[in-house]
């Protein structure tokens, strides 16, 4: 009885996956059908941002502000609040980010189909979906190719003010509020140029040079707006590598965080020496471990009153 109970749970869900698969199918194929390749793809590329991106930061961002001691204690270091107005512009300036980057994402299409003669769209919009390890394998390369992209653009080019001097100002905007905790909202806060090298291209021109399927763009872009949300939100609640991304990112935006973690999950940053990490100490730029350093503090404190006492 209990092999024939699991047979019909199984034959049940099964089905089910298929008939969701194959509405699925039928609506791609029906909006492929009726609606322009650029309007997919922006309208699609930018409903990933809201789901993925808005609708978390927001969230991240009222819980800030209906709890802000629990939210103080949750983060990975403390420090002073910026004020709601300043909240608001930074909001602005990251969704006016995003609809530059749409309008880019559409200027590429048109000279793409247009200009060039080419009457195709730059991602592959056929009706025939791309195979699940197709598309696994697509969305690895694109993100190794951009956190490579990101390496290289952000240490050699926008924190090189020497040879740079225009950009690494510009990218200056990004590293405002250093002594306030990272938070979700900043995540897309740049100057629109300083946008452009470091969060739109090394997304975008991978899955452009790949001629990825659209529906792998669109899940790309799910997972790097999901992330920007997560790894922004400076709260040291998350573990594993997801957890050391947001260390490295509250890390890059301490005072003097500048000379490290450059990369988004940190491989090549360890690899380049470029690192920080609770093991260096503060004068050679590494961050500070606060709760080991509240503990020394602590300490101290204990020892200088015992001498006290004794004296």
């Amino acid at each position: 009885m209990g092999y024939f109970g699991l047979s019909s749970v199984l034959s049940s869900t099964y089905v089910t996956s298929s008939l969701n698969l194959l509405f699925f199918y039928l609506t791609w194929t029906t909006l492929v059908m009726s609606q322009p390749p650029l309007h997919i793809e922006l309208l699609g590329s930018f409903a990933m941002r809201i789901l993925f991106y808005w609708i978390p930061t927001l969230l991240f961002t009222l819980f800030e502000v209906v709890m802000p001691g629990l939210s103080g204690d949750l983060k990975i270091r403390r420090g002073p609040r910026i004020a709601g107005k300043d909240v608001f512009w930074i909001g602005m300036n990251g969704l006016m980010n995003q609809v530059i980057a749409t309008a880019i994402q559409g200027a590429v299409q048109s000279t793409y189909a247009q200009l060039l003669m080419r009457k195709v769209p730059v991602f592959d919009i056929g009706t025939t979906l791309p195979m699940p390890w197709n598309i696994v394998k697509d969305i690895l390369l694109i993100l190794a190719i951009r956190e490579v992209i990101t390496y290289v653009l952000h240490r050699h080019v926008l924190h090189n003010p020497r040879r740079f001097r225009k950009l690494s100002r510009y990218h200056c905007v990004n590293h405002n509020f250093p002594k306030t905790p990272t938070f979700a909202l900043k995540a897309h806060y740049a100057h629109p140029l300083d946008y452009f090298l470091i969060q739109f291209l090394p997304l975008y021109l991978p899955a452009y040079l790949l001629r990825v399927h659209l529906l792998t763009f669109f899940l790309t872009t799910a997972i790097v707006s999901l992330e920007s949300a997560l790894i922004y939100s400076g709260y040291d609640i998350f573990w594993g590598l997801l957890g050391g991304t947001v260390r490295r990112i509250d890390r890059h935006h301490c005072p003097g965080g500048e000379k490290m973690d450059f990369g988004i999950w940190g491989i090549l940053d360890w690899v380049s020496g470029t690192a920080g990490g609770r093991s260096r100490p503060e004068e050679e730029g590494g961050a500070i471990d606060v709760h080991a350093q509240v503990s020394r503090e602590v300490d101290e404190k204990k020892r200088r009153l015992a001498k006290r006492l004794k004296s």
